[in-house]
This record gives C-alpha cells, sequence and structure tokens, in this order.
C-alpha cells in the first residue's frame, strides 16, 4: 500500500490531475477503500503534520502538499491577518486555518 499511496503522490505533482483531486478521491480512493488505515506524516508550509489519508482535508494536505480546494480562501485569509491580531478557531478540524496563521509575528490564537 505504501507504494500505491507514494504513486498516488507523485501522479498529484500533475496539475491536470490536481483539479481532479475531487473526484479521483470521491469515486477511487476512498470506495476501494485505498486509503483506509493510512497514517502518513508530511511537510505541509513548514509544519510536519501527521496525517490520516482517510480523512479528505488530511488527505488534500498529504497528495498535492495544500488544502487544494480552498487555496484562494487560505490566501485571502492570510492577507487580512495583520501583526497583533487574536483569533479563534472554533471548530476548527485540523486546525490548519491556526497553522496558518501563526506564520504571522505576534498573532494570538485561540
Amino acid at each position: 500500500m505504501n507504494f500505491l499511496t507514494s504513486l498516488i503522490r507523485l501522479l498529484f505533482k500533475l496539475e491536470i490531475l490536481r483539479s481532479h483531486y475531487f473526484g479521483l478521491h470521491k469515486y477511487f480512493l476512498t470506495p476501494f477503500g485505498v486509503l483506509n488505515n493510512q497514517i502518513k506524516e508530511s511537510k505541509v508550509k513548514g509544519f510536519t503534520l501527521r496525517l490520516d489519508l482517510c480523512d479528505w482535508i488530511q488527505a488534500q494536505l498529504y497528495f498535492l502538499g495544500e488544502y487544494y480546494t480552498e487555496r484562494q480562501v487560505c490566501d485571502g485569509w492570510l492577507s487580512l491577518i495583520k501583526e497583533g491580531n487574536v483569533i479563534l478557531d472554533i471548530g476548527a478540524n485540523i486546525g490548519y486555518y491556526s497553522l496558518l496563521s501563526s506564520k504571522v509575528n505576534n498573532v494570538e490564537i485561540h
């Protein structure tokens, strides 16, 4: 299974496949159990994360290196954060926005 996971990760480096991630995840990876019981460590945006590949967001972070389906939202979020801001991350999945926010100096995150 590690070979298959590595192969899938390599294939997603191709931009044409990145845009089809949702369909590949929904109709191939999940139904066939390709990602079941797969916990992987990966460096994402400078952070080392332990990711459960059964989770939609965590699988994107592992395979694509970013939260691909919300990359414009993430970029917009980062443009709004200023030094000294206080951020409340309520209902966080894995705290990805909190991690992104922590890159800004003097930001207090709850």
